[in-house]
């Protein structure tokens, strides 16, 4: 089994990225992303939202081949916890629907030998508050 990861802001190349052979692609698939998340460092983070305009995305081959296993390493890496983090880690398997927001994702998994993919589902998120921040607040 082929597993990957979708990632929308790189950090599939930082320390404590979840455990990935070698490098990432840059041929991912077109996803709306947009700037709404303040990370718990502060940093303003891209998430899957509509109307979002599309962006092509980076993928990386998981090592973790199993669907589970590779879920768990990127919710991991991305510090979710409680009993419902598998609701914020989105995946899809070969044969299942597309995405709404990667329609894509199928003929790009079947181009590249893919059987899985996951990416972060993280919602929008400003001074602890589920909301999306404002062009001045991003900046200050």
């Amino acid at each position: 089994m082929k597993s990957a990861c979708g990632d929308w802001d790189a950090s599939i190349w930082e320390p404590g990225s979840p455990p990935i052979q070698g490098r990432g692609f840059e041929e991912g698939p077109f996803v709306p992303v947009d700037l709404t998340r303040q990370s718990s460092d502060g940093r303003i983070t891209l998430v899957v939202q509509r109307p979002a305009v599309p962006a092509q995305v980076l993928w990386a081959l998981m090592l973790p081949t199993e669907l589970r296993a590779a879920r768990e390493a990127l919710r991991d890496r991305e510090g979710i916890t409680g009993n419902d983090w598998m609701s914020r880690i989105g995946s899809w398997q070969r044969g299942e629907a597309a995405p709404e927001t990667m329609s894509s994702l199928p003929d790009l998994a079947q181009a590249d030998g893919l059987d899985t993919v996951m990416w972060t589902a993280l919602g929008l998120r400003f001074n602890g508050a589920e909301r999306s921040p404002a062009v001045g607040e991003v900046v200050q």
